[in-house]
């Protein structure tokens, strides 16, 4: 009898640890499943977000194509649904199936067209997902918005709470309730290695496989600092959301991925609008605890010192005062390029400029 896993996410819950571990995977009883074409810049990463938004999403955002040219985007949509066609058909034994965008799915509909896919070729489909606990994930979505867009400051963090009902609640439905595991990502991970054998045990794949592959040790998706989040959101403010495409997209990722090494102090979120944000989803908050079958672990002290955010303000304001830290920084990661001390957003615009107009790197 053959099963497929889906990998549900949620995102920022260590799915990225999952996907490079088990991407080459497979033996007699199940494989995770390999997907010939692939969308630049992600490769051969264990994401198969790209071809499962090709194949059940009527409306694929820009960011998943590899090209803004509209036919061009036709033909590379067709090519990565029969590519997950045909690799789901040639399939002889059980599969698992990774992406985070199937958490971030919000219409039944979608949901039931892979349900229903799925359910003519495997005798069972069987659905799982880590939940992280609301506030950690709020702080890493904030951070993630802000490497790649110009988050809307108007709205106050709510709109990143994850929102487990609304989500997780259809997916039972178009799965099945008994086909859909709820999982503890907060207790899971915190022993080296333990989401990966975790997941390893609930699709039947060999644990010692976690153990072999020396990437799993090697820290993936880092997080920026506080420092680094908080500079980047003057910029994002100033310069605009990240190009899908080409050279800006390019430029722009280089100094994100450099700005890994600026700071030291992890990002946080608390205070009183937090503390509001969560009494306004109790019955959302009691509702996956349920599920879970235990409550949220209590916040613990990270082992970096952390900086806590409540506001926009709190993030701009702190920003602001990084300028002669960001002036060490680039003497550091881009040494060729000239400096304009002034403030961060203008600093960072400056250095995009140079790197735009002559990449150095």
């Amino acid at each position: 009898m053959k099963t497929c896993y889906l990998h549900i996410g949620m995102n920022k819950a260590g799915s990225t640890s999952i996907q490079h571990c088990f991407r080459d995977y497979r033996d007699e009883r199940v494989q995770y499943l390999s997907l010939a074409h692939l969308a630049p810049p992600y490769l051969d990463n264990g994401n198969h977000s790209h071809h499962l938004e090709m194949m059940f999403r009527r409306d694929v955002p820009a960011h998943f194509f590899s090209s803004p040219d509209a036919a061009r985007q036709k033909v590379e949509r067709m090519r990565l649904r029969r590519d997950f066609g045909r690799a789901v058909a040639e399939a002889k034994q059980s599969v698992v199936i990774s992406g985070e965008v199937m958490f971030e799915w919000d219409n039944l509909s979608t949901k039931r067209k892979l349900a229903d896919y799925l359910g003519t070729r495997f005798d069972h489909v069987r659905g799982l997902i880590y939940v992280r606990e609301p506030v950690g994930y709020m702080a890493s979505l904030i951070q993630q918005a802000i490497q790649t867009r110009a988050p809307a400051i108007g709205k106050k963090f709510g709109v990143f709470y994850p929102h487990y009902y609304q989500r997780l609640k259809s997916w039972a439905t178009a799965l099945g309730k008994d086909n859909f595991e709820f999982i503890p990502f907060d207790l899971v991970a915190k022993s080296p290695n333990g989401l990966l054998l975790d997941f390893a045990a609930r699709t039947g794949m060999d644990p010692r496989w976690v153990q072999e592959q020396k990437r799993v040790n090697n820290p993936l998706n880092t997080s920026l600092s506080a420092e680094a989040v908080a500079v980047l959101l003057r910029y994002r403010l100033t310069k605009g959301p990240r190009a899908p495409h080409g050279r800006e997209c390019a430029t722009d990722g280089k100094i994100v991925s450099a700005l890994m090494s600026f700071g030291q102090n992890r990002l946080s979120l608390g205070g009183r609008w937090i503390q509001k944000i969560l009494r306004l989803q109790r019955h959302d908050l009691r509702w996956i605890q349920r599920k879970l079958g235990q409550p949220f672990p209590l916040h613990e002290p990270a082992a970096r010192a952390e900086i806590t955010f409540s506001t926009w303000s709190d993030f701009s304001n702190y920003g602001e005062s990084l300028g002669p830290a960001l002036v060490s920084w680039q003497t550091r990661a881009f040494p060729e390029i000239p400096i304009r001390e002034g403030k961060p957003e203008e600093m960072l615009s400056h250095l995009y400029d140079n790197l735009l107009n002559f990449p150095f790197r």
